[in-house]
């Protein structure tokens, strides 16, 4: 069995939901929090520190982020794989939403770049995290993962949300938006992959 793991990352901890089928039907083979960032190290250095220290303080704040990121998501994602006992063949993440200038001085001048330069710190240290592991990476728009879901079930949204829901209920709490949107990614990184289909009423 292969499984595929979708990431839902939330600047210092990710929930991540991982993805496996039974004769191309969903189910979760495994859900977790992942911290992302030690006790002493400033979460979100841009955003946090960008408006009342120097940019070489904020490069140095967000230097020590991410090796304790990097680190962070390393042992995280490999104790997932090791504890999966199957192939972890994708990851699915947020994409980028903005193309951030070369300069910490010129990232502090906008707040939107401030919140957006501190999210691609981890998600780059889940990004090669999860090549480390020799998983393909996949990129999705945020918001777009139930759309994506959708396309890879061949179903409409609501049907597919309906699953997404009966997941949860299997699964048992904690099943919030986050583990939703984890899941719908990882059923689109899976597809990626195998056949999928939604469950059928003699599957029960």
């Amino acid at each position: 069995m292969s499984v595929a793991a979708g990431i839902s990352d939330h600047r210092g901890w990710a929930v991540v939901v991982c993805m496996g089928a039974r004769d191309g039907v969903p189910f979760v083979a495994d859900r977790r929090r992942i911290e992302l960032v030690d006790d002493d190290v400033e979460s979100q250095p841009f955003h946090h520190a960008g408006a009342s220290q120097t940019p070489a303080r904020v490069e140095s704040l967000a230097t020590r982020l991410r090796a304790s990121a990097g680190a962070r998501a390393q042992a995280g994602l490999s104790l997932l794989r090791e504890e999966l006992h199957a192939p972890l063949i994708a990851v699915a993440l947020e994409e980028e939403r903005l193309a951030l200038p070369g300069s910490v001085a010129e990232i502090l001048r906008s707040q939107p770049q401030m919140i957006a330069a501190d999210g691609a710190i981890y998600r780059s240290a889940l990004r090669a995290a999860a090549e480390g592991l020799g998983a393909e990476v996949i990129a999705l728009p945020r918001g777009s993962e139930l759309d994506h879901a959708a396309a890879a079930l061949a179903a409409p949204n609501d049907q597919v949300d309906a699953l997404l829901g009966e997941l949860g209920r299997e699964i048992g709490p904690p099943w919030r938006k986050e583990h939703r949107k984890a899941a719908a990614a990882a059923i689109a990184a899976l597809a990626s992959r195998l056949p999928l289909r939604l469950p059928k009423v003699e599957d029960a």
